[in-house]
């Protein structure tokens, strides 16, 4: 994987602008992994897909990640900073794969896989969540039976389908990361999905407007074209704009 130069940067940024989250992450994955065709990146598993998501991030920013969520008691700004490696859970398989479980609960023996984009894509557009529920159910679990005869995925009870999620996840971990933080306000205890593809997407986001608005300043003032000022390190453009603001 190679970082990003500021022009490949517009151009995902670009592409990525007009999705959705789902499909977002998928853009932000096929830059991740330029190899990988477009059917593959949508069966990647949710964590190996976030995974190689956050690597990219390291390219593009670095191993701090900080940024600032809502304390869900009283409302306050919290802000956390954390290590990268912290948010890492499993390395990645060298071929992307998708983990498959096995267990018994009670009396029923189920085989189930992990959900990837596909799969969350099309519980999207389902009206609730009993209907996205079920669908997961459907398309995840690969077989199911109770004392040796099939029964569907919709008629696992709670307690088999609870199991399945938690051995799901101890096969791809990287699917559920959460960030633990202390409110200084409440004293509320904080514990946080950290959704890796959104927060990478809101930093590039930043990034791009910033770029956008250092080729407005700088073709303004010199008549230099787009692709000329693109094609200058950041530290170059930095100092280009301090000059403009210095006038």
């Amino acid at each position: 994987m190679t970082a990003l130069g500021s022009e490949q940067l517009l151009q995902t940024w670009e592409r990525a602008q007009a999705h959705g989250p789902i499909e977002r992450a998928l853009v932000l994955l096929s830059q991740a992994r330029t190899h990988w065709d477009r059917d593959r990146l949508r069966h990647v598993p949710l964590g190996q897909r976030d995974r190689c998501v956050l690597e990219l991030r390291e390219q593009l920013v670095g191993t701090r990640v900080q940024g600032h969520l809502r304390c869900p008691a009283c409302g306050e700004l919290l802000e956390f900073s954390v290590d990268l490696a912290q948010l890492l859970f499993a390395a990645l398989p060298e071929h992307p794969s998708s983990p498959t479980v096995e267990l018994a609960v009670r009396d029923y023996e189920v085989q189930a896989r992990a959900p990837n984009s596909e799969d969350m894509a099309l519980a999207s557009c389902r009206h609730d969540v009993e209907a996205a529920r079920g669908l997961l159910l459907r398309r995840c679990v690969l077989s199911a039976r109770r004392e040796g005869v099939a029964v569907e995925p919709s008629e696992l009870p709670d307690e088999v389908v609870h199991e399945i999620g938690e051995a799901i996840l101890r096969e791809d971990p990287q699917a559920e990361v959460y960030l633990d933080l202390s409110c200084a306000r409440c004293g509320a205890a904080v514990h946080s999905l950290f959704d890796a593809p959104a927060f990478v997407w809101g930093e590039l986001d930043e990034m791009a407007e910033t770029l956008l608005e250092e080729v407005e300043v700088l073709a303004r003032e010199y008549g230099w074209r787009e692709v000329d000022i693109l094609a200058m390190t950041p530290t170059r453009r930095r100092r280009y704009m301090e000059r403009c603001r210095d006038g």
